[in-house]
């Protein structure tokens, strides 16, 4: 089977083994649907070969129990956004392989690492528009196959060393909109494959010297409340060709420009 529509139904509740042993390429559609609980197990078997499971915009607070048995599921893309979620059962997603998960605009206050500690295969989570409002070191160690991580528009303080040290294949990561106050050198540590580094509108005031990032394309800080900057900064980031720096108008480390090694010019980052 290509493609179920059951979108806009009066649905409530997704009974137990509903889609048992269901196969489709593209997407089982199950948003806007009033759905407010699961009993155990309601996707045994379940394979969405190229598409989505869509459970978006229903009334979901919690997930309580296991969605996908034991093992023998495979879900492209497995998208939660929209609900009301404030936690989840720490097996709701075993059993189950999972690409990508999008669980933007709930009311998670704890980065699901334990829910999520089964997909270390996982290559796109997004968590945009929750309340976490930690991410301790060692939180995302599991997530080796992370390729783009957004976290924005949440209440995450800092950024701890050795954050990222495990994403290693990481591309793209988005923490615009938090309340980032504090970088602690080395935070950025093996992230070997990123292109995309997204700070904006935090409340940055010390930008430690950035290691090594030799993939990186664009940085963006803009809107943050940066004083100062560490030794030679951005010496490690020798292909970047973006940087944001507009609005941050309190430096006052003594430069008014800064050399990027890519550059045989300097690019003012400061009024």
């Amino acid at each position: 089977m290509c493609y179920i529509e059951l979108f806009g139904l009066e649905l409530s509740t997704i009974a137990s083994e509903a889609f048992k042993d269901v196969t489709v390429t593209w997407d089982l559609e199950l948003s806007n649907s009033k759905i407010s609980t699961f009993e155990e197990n309601p996707f045994v078997s379940l394979t969405v070969t190229n598409g989505a499971l869509e459970l978006q915009n229903n009334l979901i607070q919690a997930v309580t129990a296991k969605m996908f048995s034991d093992a023998g599921s495979n879900v492209k893309t497995l998208d939660l956004s929209d609900n009301q979620i404030q936690s989840l059962h720490e097996d709701a997603f075993k059993g189950v392989t999972i690409g990508a998960i999008k669980l933007m605009n709930n009311k998670l206050v704890t980065f699901p690492s334990r829910s999520l500690r089964h997909q270390n295969s996982i290559t796109e989570l997004d968590l945009t528009n929750n309340q976490i409002s930690t991410l301790p070191p060692g939180e995302l160690d599991v997530f080796t196959n992370l390729v783009k991580l957004i976290l924005q528009q949440n209440k995450i303080p800092e950024l701890g060393t050795n954050l990222f040290q495990h994403q290693t294949n990481l591309q793209y990561l988005d923490l615009e909109n938090n309340v980032i106050g504090e970088i602690q050198v080395g935070a950025f540590n093996n992230l070997d494959s990123i292109e995309y580094i997204l700070l904006q509108a935090n409340k940055i005031v010390f930008l430690p010297t950035f290691p090594s990032l030799s993939n990186l394309r664009t940085l963006n800080v803009k809107g943050n409340k940066i004083e100062n900057i560490g030794q030679d900064c951005f010496g490690g980031l020798t292909n970047l060709n973006t940087l944001y720096f507009n609005g941050n108008n309190n430096l006052t480390c003594g430069l008014q420009c800064v050399q990027l090694p890519c550059c045989r010019h300097r690019i003012p980052i400061c009024k």
